[in-house]
């Protein structure tokens, strides 16, 4: 029932003139606010738009890219100052952020990676944008360009900077190199 809600929703919206990933985004939060749901019967419906539907949306935002336009310097250049300029605003931002609320070192560099992570909402508004023809061809390159590089380096600095916040986690609670603490040897804890 909640997959042909989200299709009834795509459609509307669709024919309205929309985008269709609006009314199905909007019947997806009406479906999940219909008190208890029941995860299990939801499950199929989740497998077939993880392992089947999202893909080939991407897929398809994928085959519009122009690679092309990105062996002409001007349209490279522009795209490496986007680049650079869209991982240090989100990246340092949520860094500063993390560390003025009293977060490590290595956890705020996770939180700056975890932010940093674009995609989905990024590739659908370059997809409207290019199909309403506000974009061209190399901007919607460099936009989707964006989307991933910034979904690609996203999880291995998240590994590694979760790995030394677990290091540093152990070390203070004094348990470095892998030995647990002798509790019985502490004295009890005052309050």
């Amino acid at each position: 029932m909640a997959g042909l809600i989200v299709l009834l929703g795509s459609a509307a919206t669709h024919a309205m003139g929309l985008e269709a990933v609006f009314g199905a985004f909007v019947c997806g939060l009406l479906v999940s606010t219909c008190g208890e749901l029941d995860r299990e019967k939801l499950a199929p419906l989740r497998t077939t738009v993880l392992a089947f539907l999202a893909p080939i949306y991407f897929a398809t935002a994928g085959l519009r890219m122009d690679l092309t336009a990105l062996t002409r310097p001007a349209v490279l250049a522009a795209a490496c100052a986007v680049l650079a300029v869209a991982i240090l605003g989100k990246f340092v931002g949520a860094y500063i952020g993390a560390k003025m609320s009293g977060l490590g070192r290595w956890a705020a560099l996770a939180l700056g990676a975890g932010m940093n992570s674009r995609g989905v909402i990024e590739v659908i508004v370059a997809m409207v944008g290019l199909r309403l023809g506000i974009l061209g061809p190399e901007t919607y390159t460099i936009i989707i360009l964006v989307a991933i590089v910034t979904s690609l380096m996203a999880p291995p600095i998240l590994r590694a900077a979760m790995a030394r916040v677990e290091e540093n986690a152990e070390t203070e609670l004094g348990m470095g190199a892998g030995k647990p603490r002798d509790l019985a040897s502490q004295p009890p804890a005052t309050v």
